[in-house]
């Protein structure tokens, strides 16, 4: 009998924790869809104050790629580029925000979140991020901003 119960929580825990490890491989991937379309509205507008933002932005990402295995690190830096990414296209974009909306559980996680972390990001990584031509279209195509 303990055996059997033992053996169930086994497969609840194993659950558990890859839909965990799923929902933090979404919510990352579509922060990159969310950076595409900040990108494409930040060019489309000649907006060339906001690029050092930007670069902050990719750096959060390839931080939160690069952390996976750290979820806690991971969620935080993709949670704090899911809402700049907002902020900005709130400001700029006409269209519809719905897909990119913060869900309930995705704001109670980040409630959470601490700022002592450190960075997993090499400074030649750094660099080629601060290198970066924002008004060329395909200038991120180059970065890990996905998690595959």
């Amino acid at each position: 009998m303990k055996l059997k119960l033992l053996f169930c929580f086994l497969i609840v825990s194993i659950s558990v924790k890859s839909q965990s490890t799923k929902d933090l491989k979404d919510f990352i991937n579509k922060n990159h869809l969310a950076i595409r379309s900040v990108h494409k509205h930040m060019i489309g507008l000649n907006n060339t104050a906001y690029q050092t933002t930007f670069k902050e932005l990719l750096k959060k990402q390839e931080e939160s790629v690069k952390s996976f295995n750290d979820k806690p690190t991971s969620f935080y830096f993709a949670y704090s580029v899911r809402k700049e990414c907002l902020n900005f296209l709130q400001k700029y974009s006409k269209g519809s925000l719905e897909y990119f909306e913060l869900t309930d559980n995705e704001k109670k996680e980040g409630g959470k979140l601490s700022d002592a972390l450190y960075s997993k990001l090499s400074k030649e990584d750094v660099k080629i991020i601060d290198a970066l031509d924002l008004t060329n279209p395909e200038s991120i195509n180059q970065l890990l901003l996905t998690i595959q």
